[in-house]
Parts: structure tokens; C-alpha cells; sequence
């Protein structure tokens, strides 16, 4: 359900990152290794990062799933953001206000 999120993030970084940049460091003596962990990973990460993030907040937020899925007394990562948000909302109405 998530996958397609994180794989448009990381196949753009794959895509703007040019091979050319691995053969220079595979031309300078660096093995097959160093040469993904020291060139290839650096360039990818941003990418790997956003995907990421955008895999974590769409399963953090996904609630019809969970609620579909377990029990009422289930408590879920997704089902708390919920319960959160909803108190969240009731802040301005528990606000002191000041007499007139």
C-alpha cells in the first residue's frame, strides 16, 4: 500500500544520480563496495530520506485500515494520531477566556 510512495522518492534520486560518478570512483582504485557506500549511498540519501518520511506519515496517519482491521479496543500508532488530533481541536474551546 505504501511501497509506491517510497519507490517514486528513491527511483528520482536513482535517476539523477549519474553512473559516471561510480566509474570515476571505481577509476580511482576503490572497490565495488566503497565505491556504493561512498559515492552512490551520499547521492541517494536524500532521496531514501523523503521516501522515508513519506512512508512514516502515511502509515502514522493511514486510519481506516486499523480500524477496519483489529479490534474496538484496539490501540494503534494510527488510532492514537486520531485521538490526539481530536483533543488537539478542543484546546480553543477549554481556553480561559476573559471576562467582558
Amino acid at each position: 500500500m505504501f511501497f509506491p510512495l517510497g519507490l517514486v522518492a528513491v527511483s528520482s534520486s536513482v535517476l539523477r544520480a549519474s553512473p559516471r560518478l561510480e566509474e570515476a570512483g571505481r577509476s580511482l582504485g576503490r572497490g565495488p563496495l566503497a565505491v556504493r557506500l561512498t559515492v552512490t549511498l551520499p547521492l541517494l540519501a536524500p532521496g531514501l530520506a523523503a521516501a522515508f518520511c513519506f512512508v512514516f506519515l502515511s502509515a502514522a496517519t493511514e486510519l481506516t485500515a486499523p480500524c477496519c482491521s483489529s479490534r474496538p479496543a484496539c490501540r494503534t500508532l494510527a488510532t492514537q494520531f486520531w485521538a490526539y488530533a481530536e483533543e488537539g481541536a478542543s484546546f480553543g474551546a477549554a481556553a480561559p477566556t476573559r471576562p467582558r
